[in-house]
């Protein structure tokens, strides 16, 4: 007899087809208070059955309320003994399991990554459009958080129709990848290191561009969006070299590329690049220079200074990338003089009107395919000038809007807008800080020609009208 509680007995019967099951005399005490569920009641009846179905050796003395913690910590399958069958099953599963994971670890400890040279330039030319190459050694750093992979001498080809230099040739490259965010789709590298990258960029007459499949001629065809990188905390290049040809723009640049790790006092700016060359076949010179491009964060601008000379328009800009590499997010502080608003197509490919000297200050915000220049300030021969435009560049050919005003407008600036010669020598010609020359002895003006034309017979770009869309206001205060 087993006594269950105070007032219950419970005769214990055991069943002869039953194999006989023993439990040490302590395993209630082992059990514990603890390892009861205090939320549960352990049905009695289940507990009773289960005193029934077996014959207990070594825990006559133990009661009901006492075997149940046991029941419900162990379950009622947990009693029987494994199938050895089972067993071996698991435990052979085990054993390949640990060997293939060991070999995976040996793999890629050991393995030669050149055999994979071959495999990933034909995946890289079929998905670029572009002979890929690798001539020197490709090497894998596999176990770290953010695999590292170094590839020497890379070479990337043009497409069929460029048969000049390659587009991109680099003697060494050294890339980290985070590995969690990968497995997500989100390609983050922690270092980008480019040593002695060559690139050559090429646009032809009809539009085509060696760095992208899409023709840049300007159609009312949709137009890419800008060219999104992925995130890369730290960029650094060695002895890079620019080559740049635009023959729509008539454009070429021989320039270099640079990028340190730190800035001092002797070189704040250790992120360069400059260029010399032509542009309409007049001197062109551009600088960019900027602090180390290390720890960015796309939450925080990065700031860069441009200067840039293009025949006789000048620009000086502080600009800032709102989202570091996201070249579809920028701003702009722009001051911008020069001897005719027009000669500025060559840069913006924007049909801009003839004028005569200018000096202008405006604000420059880019995002996407979306152009606002807005707070135009300045003076455009003797009128100022002030308001916004908007650039629509989702479609190859712009659409230009704006409202522009001027509280003093002389319509001899307009003159040459209208096709008319006019004569240099507005205030903006002179130099700052010289005095402004004595006016001459007013003289008789010469007879008018009989045989002048009504109207200007100067010559009609047709090109540069095709080239955009526009419809800009001008509201004159006074004149």
């Amino acid at each position: 007899m087993v006594r269950a509680g105070d007032d219950t007995q419970v005769s214990l019967e055991p069943a002869k087809a039953v194999p006989r099951v023993s439990y040490p005399r302590d395993l209630p005490a082992r059990v514990g208070a603890a390892d009861t569920v205090p939320m549960l009641q352990p049905d009695l009846r289940v507990v009773r059955f289960l005193l029934r179905s077996c014959e207990v050796s070594d825990v006559r003395q133990t009661s009901e309320r006492q075997f149940a913690p046991l029941v419900l910590r162990a379950g009622v399958g947990q009693l029987a003994p494994m199938n050895p069958a089972v067993r071996t099953v698991l435990r052979w599963t085990g054993i390949v399991v640990a060997a293939l994971v060991l070999l995976l670890i040996l793999g890629l400890t050991f393995m030669d990554w050149n055999l994979l040279k071959h495999p990933i330039e034909r995946l890289a030319s079929a998905s670029s459009g572009r002979e890929v190459r690798i001539a020197g050694d490709l090497r894998v750093r596999v176990w770290s958080w953010a695999p590292t992979i170094t590839v020497n001498q890379l070479t990337v080809g043009n497409p069929p129709w460029e048969a000049g230099r390659p587009m991109l040739q680099i003697q060494r490259l050294e890339a980290s990848v985070k590995l969690l965010p990968l497995l997500e789709g989100q390609i983050i590298l922690p270092r980008l290191v480019l040593t002695r990258p060559e690139v050559y960029l090429h646009q032809d007459r009809s539009g085509r561009a060696n760095w992208t499949f899409e023709n840049k001629a300007p159609t009312n065809a949709p137009n890419s969006r800008p060219t999104k990188l992925p995130v890369i905390r730290g960029l650094f290049i060695q002895s890079g070299t620019l080559h740049l040809a635009d023959d729509i723009r008539k454009l070429k640049v021989e320039g270099t590329l640079a990028a340190g790790e730190t800035q001092s006092r002797q070189d704040p700016t250790p992120f360069k690049v400059e260029g010399k060359g032509t542009i309409n076949n007049e001197p062109f010179l551009l600088r960019i220079a900027g602090g180390a491009l290390v720890n960015l964060d796309p939450d925080h601008p990065y700031p860069f200074k441009l200067n840039m000379t293009s025949g006789d328009i000048q620009v000086e800009s502080d600009g800032k990338v709102l989202e570091p590499f996201k070249l579809g997010k920028l701003d702009f502080e722009v001051t911008l003089s020069g001897k005719d608003l027009a000669e500025g197509f060559y840069l913006t490919q924007l049909a801009l009107p003839n004028t005569p000297p200018f000096r202008l200050h405006v604000r420059i915000e880019r995002n996407g395919n979306r152009i606002a220049v807005r707070d135009i300030a300045g003076k455009v021969g003797e009128s100022d000038l002030g308001g916004t435009l908007d650039v629509d560049a989702t479609r190859k050919r712009p659409d230009v809007t704006g409202d522009l005003v001027s509280d003093r407008l002389r319509l001899k600036d307009l003159a040459a807008s209208l096709g008319t010669k006019t004569q240099e020598g507005g205030t903006l010609d002179q130099p700052k800080g010289s005095q402004r020359a004595r006016p001459e002895p007013r003289t008789k003006a010469p007879p008018s020609d009989p045989n002048a034309r009504l109207f200007p017979d100067s010559k009609l770009q047709v090109e540069r009208v095709r080239a955009m869309d526009a419809d800009v206001r001008l509201r004159a205060k006074s004149i």
